[in-house]
């Protein structure tokens, strides 16, 4: 179908343009002396009908040489020469027509004659011009096809290779993300029997000490503990009362079991609105762990830890503080508790590994600052640990 269209459109220009020839001519000769409407229409007609046969052949010459596909310099002499050969067959065509049919001889006698110039000639010379015309218009319609095609084809080769960048990026931030992700429960799978297995070190130590109360108590506060843990391990964010829920739970613990030893406070500020905002389960019970065993617990008259929930309006940042008044980082780093040294450093480890992931992945600016305490007299006085959390 788009081929006939095609088609038709060619044919339509070519009636087109020889009629306008044809009625032009007519109209320009017909007023001069000796001309009649059967002298010049007629012969105007064939001339038309010549002129469309001769184009048409011009046409399928152009189309199988391929001139239409040269560079523009070659295209320009190639359509000179091609019009002026087509234009001579085209004049000799007519005048020998003309003379075996006897028609428009009042026009080769103005030229021969009257004007003194050769018919051949004059006739060459108007068939170059109609000719040339004729080509000009064939060929810008071509280059403006082909500029057309070209832009077009230039266009949808652009939005394929866009829309492949679009599918590989998307491809590369599913990866990334479904890579976070599993990082993310493997931290989780690793840092839970870690804190479970301290959990169990105090029940431990309550049943060697047949202390019953104690232990029934300890294990209300643990089955508690367990259930919030496998509740929420699997779970990208909790509430931020329920993370303060699991970590209560987890102090109290550790203070029955090193009974005077461990105080604390939870503090949370008025403007904090723990039963909606949400952050990462147990993130906070690292650094609290951490000031219990490497903090106080070295301490021979033990400690306090200070917890503070607060909020940054205008930066929209959760600030938990932990503060406790042990021996500090320095003094504890010298202590020859290698397993707790590891333990703990892995521990905090992971805790750095599973902020950094968060980060990425919800594309958040979580940090967590550390900074030594300092008394009067410049000695270590504990540890302040400030955690900020986008909200």
């Amino acid at each position: 179908m788009q081929m006939k269209r095609k088609l038709s459109a060619y044919g339509w220009c070519q009636v087109g343009g020889w009629g306008a020839y044809v009625l032009l001519a007519t109209i320009s000769y017909l007023p001069l002396p000796g001309f009649s409407v059967w002298n010049t229409l007629f012969p105007m007609i064939l001339a038309g009908i010549m002129g469309m046969g001769i184009t048409h052949l011009m046409r399928l010459l152009i189309i199988k040489s391929v001139l239409i596909q040269l560079n523009m310099a070659r295209k320009i002499i190639s359509l000179i020469v091609v019009t002026v050969a087509f234009s001579l067959v085209f004049a000799s065509l007519s005048i020998w027509i003309f003379g075996v049919l006897s028609l428009g001889q009042e026009l080769i006698y103005l030229y021969t004659h009257e004007y003194k110039i050769n018919g051949l000639l004059v006739l060459m010379y108007s068939d170059t011009f109609f000719l040339g015309i004729w080509n000009l218009i064939y060929f810008s319609y071509h280059y403006v096809r082909k500029s057309q095609l070209q832009q077009i084809e230039r266009i949808r080769l652009e939005s394929e290779l866009k829309i492949q960048q679009l599918e590989n990026e998307k491809a590369h931030i599913e990866y990334q993300r479904n890579l976070s992700n599993y990082d993310l429960m493997a931290l989780r799978s690793q840092m839970n029997p870690h804190f479970i297995f301290n959990c169990l070190n105090s029940i431990k130590l309550y049943t060697t000490q047949n202390d019953t109360e104690a232990a029934t108590q300890y294990l209300t506060k643990f089955s508690k503990l367990i259930r919030l843990v496998m509740e929420n391990s699997n779970k990208g964010k909790v509430l931020l009362s329920t993370e303060l829920d699991m970590l209560r739970l987890y102090i109290d613990m550790e203070a029955m079991r090193f009974k005077e030893k461990l105080h604390y406070t939870i503090t949370i500020e008025k403007d904090v609105e723990a039963n909606y905002i949400e952050l990462p389960p147990l993130l906070i019970q690292p650094y609290v762990e951490n000031a219990i065993w490497h903090g106080l617990m070295p301490k021979e008259a033990g400690g306090k830890i200070t917890i503070d929930i607060a909020m940054n309006n205008k930066k929209s940042l959760l600030i938990i503080g932990i503060t406790d008044n042990g021996i500090g980082r320095t003094k504890s780093a010298t202590l020859k508790e290698n397993k707790s040294a590891q333990h703990e450093s892995y521990g905090m480890k992971i805790t750095s590994n599973r902020i950094a992931l968060i980060n990425h992945v919800y594309k958040t600016g979580a940090d967590v600052q550390v900074d030594d305490l300092l008394d009067d007299n410049a000695k270590p006085s504990g540890t302040n640990v400030i955690i900020k959390i986008p909200v």
